[in-house]
């Protein structure tokens, strides 16, 4: 990915993460001054219907205790029930004067729907609707209340006519005394009048009244909003009527996200009518609710892809301001490299770019300077490797030939002269030999190490296996090569492979006073590399000797052991040139493992 293109992401992904947690955060906050806002007048409207409810009420009890005081002759009651056991002829004419007084009642109050007479045993015994004439009322809660001396402000629900109604009961007293109860029906037109007031609630918002039936059933007395009658069951069972159910537990409690009868959402206010037993709903749909919020959501949306499509716009021209210098830092850079040493990059700023610029102009004048420096010492040091390996190859052979002189008079003196030397003479004579023949060794170990070039000569596709198949058939006499895995073909010089093992194998024979002397050969592919390793069961090193053994020279031989300490330096040489690592592991007495790697080039 191009420097340009990667600021581009980092600025617009950047953007996108801070527009992103912003918006969120903005709307959350909306949404929950929306929903605080929503909630404080949803439980001011609740509270206000609430009063306005009681007041409705209070006006009810007021109409009812002016029955109870002026308006019906208790007297005319006592006299009926006196009459009524003995006399049904007296009996029969104050149950007319009753009658005729509820007439008269029912005028003076015309939102009276019906008046009801009853004795104490709460039957009729006058009414203005004379189907009702001997129905026991006792049955209704109200009504025995009442009988029990309590005024009653209730609902009556008229499942056959499908409407609810108020009911008004009280107690008759005539010289306090129980003579039975008054029960009256109104309509529940101000209560519908006040829950259809819709202000304040907008186009989704109502209260309802709802009263218990049972212990499972409840009914709206007061119209909901999308229906035309008030009388509308409920199942307290249901998931869906948890403001129904809070309202009639008596709690007055703010809910936001609960079911309403129709399976919306909405957010409920409960209160509870403690004088009649009813749950006052004030509701409105969350969808109502949050569309603020849904809008809102919409233009921070918009604001956001133009901050995005403005952030897009400054991204490219700085990401072009950034990325300009450095092309032409790299464009130079290139030309420098292909040879163009006196390219220098042009940017005129003061900023950290232009000073990145004048940096590396400094910089590529110093390396032009060095490079000239460096070309000059690379000149000198191929003269000096140059003189060295002809001074190898000179001194190699001056010091041959006095030494194979000198071999030559140690000679004739061994075959000519042996008899005329005494025992320490002779003792003398054959040391001179032995450091003679160590002197040559050493010798043509230098030279062996000199023509080790740095430079790899031509490689070949080498089959290794075979290769050290071969080259166990030499040492079968001195020792046995094992071979655990199959060894990889590599590309190497035959010749090169060959020096490589060589030492190995010499260097493992050497020092191995074990009788059969084994080495044991194998190799595995790493993630980059070939491993090889070669293990014997010879004398071991000491740790402190497990670098200096690969140093030229260097060597762990007992005084008894001829070594030029040059082996190891030649395979490290070779190892090091193909670029990979060599090193041991071993245990005094107890044998050494030397590790070696090849590159996966090789293969």
């Amino acid at each position: 990915m191009k420097l340009r293109t990667e600021i581009l992401f980092i600025f617009l992904a950047v953007g996108v993460i801070l527009t992103l947690i912003t918006g969120a955060l903005f709307i959350y906050n909306a949404q929950s001054i929306i929903l605080k806002a929503a909630g404080n007048q949803l439980e001011s409207l609740s509270s206000a219907k609430k009063h306005r409810i009681e007041s409705v009420i209070d006006k009810k009890k007021e109409e009812l205790q002016l029955v109870q005081s002026r308006l019906v002759n208790t007297e005319h009651l006592f006299l009926f029930n006196t009459f009524n056991k003995h006399n049904d002829e007296e009996a029969d004419f104050y149950k007319k004067l009753i009658n005729d007084n509820l007439v008269t009642l029912k005028k003076e109050i015309p939102s009276f729907k019906n008046i009801h007479i009853l004795n104490k045993k709460g039957i009729t015994i006058a009414s203005t609707d004379t189907s009702v004439v001997n129905f026991n009322f006792s049955i209704l809660d109200f009504v025995e209340a009442s009988l029990q001396g309590q005024n009653k402000v209730s609902s009556f629900i008229d499942e056959a006519n499908q409407k609810a109604y108020l009911c008004l009961s009280a107690p008759l007293f005539f010289k306090k005394n129980i003579q039975g109860a008054v029960v009256i029906e109104t309509t529940t037109t101000e209560l519908n009048t006040l829950t259809g007031d819709y202000t304040g609630l907008g186009n989704t918002g109502e209260t309802v009244i709802v009263q218990k039936i049972s212990d499972t059933l409840a009914c709206y007395i007061t119209p909901t909003r999308d229906k035309s009658d008030n009388l509308h069951k409920i199942s307290l069972n249901q998931k869906n009527q948890q403001a129904v159910f809070l309202a009639l537990q008596k709690k007055e409690e703010l809910i936001f996200d609960a079911t309403d009868y129709d399976e919306k959402k909405i957010a409920i206010s409960c209160r509870y009518i403690e004088a009649t037993g009813w749950g006052v709903i004030t509701k409105i749909d969350m969808q109502e609710i949050l569309a603020p919020a849904d809008e809102l959501k919409w233009m921070t949306l918009k604001i956001g892809l133009s901050v995005l499509f403005g952030l897009f716009i400054v991204s490219i021209i700085l990401a072009t301001s950034i990325v300009k210098p450095i092309n032409k830092i790299s464009e130079t850079a290139k030309q420098i490299s292909e040879g163009e040493w006196k390219k220098r990059v042009i940017y005129n700023s003061s900023n950290e770019l232009g000073e990145l610029a004048n940096s590396f102009n400094r910089m590529t004048n110093t390396l032009f300077e060095t490079q000239s420096h460096l070309s000059d010492k690379i000149k000198e040091l191929d003269k000096s490797n140059s003189y060295l390996e002809k001074f190898a190859f000179v001194i190699s052979h001056d010091l041959k030939s006095p030494l194979n002189s000198v071999l030559g008079i140690v000679e004739l003196l061994n075959t000519g002269h042996l008899g005329s030397l005494d025992e320490e003479g002779q003792k003398m004579l054959k040391i001179l030999k032995d450091k003679i023949d160590h002197m040559k060794e050493m010798i043509n170990g230098i030279l062996e190490f000199a023509i080790v070039s740095d430079e790899l000569p031509n490689q070949e596709s080498l089959d290794l296996m075979a290769l050290i198949q071969d080259m166990a058939v030499n040492y079968k006499n001195v020792a046995t090569i094992n071979i655990v895995n199959e060894l990889p073909s590599i590309k190497m010089s035959k010749i090169v492979a060959e020096q490589l093992f060589q030492n190995f194998f010499t260097n493992a024979i050497k020092y191995n006073n074990n009788n059969p002397k084994t080495i044991t050969l194998s190799a595995h592919k790493d993630q980059e590399e070939i491993v090889f390793s070669i293990t014997d069961n010879g004398i071991g090193i000491r740790e402190d000797y497990f670098f200096k053994i690969f140093d030229i020279f260097q060597t762990i031989a007992p005084k008894d052991k001829d070594s030029t300490g040059i082996g190891l330096a030649i395979v490290k040489k070779i190892v090091d040139n193909y670029g990979g690592k060599i090193w041991v592991k071993s245990k005094l007495g107890d044998g050494s493992t030397f590790f070696f790697t090849l590159p996966k080039a090789q293969l």
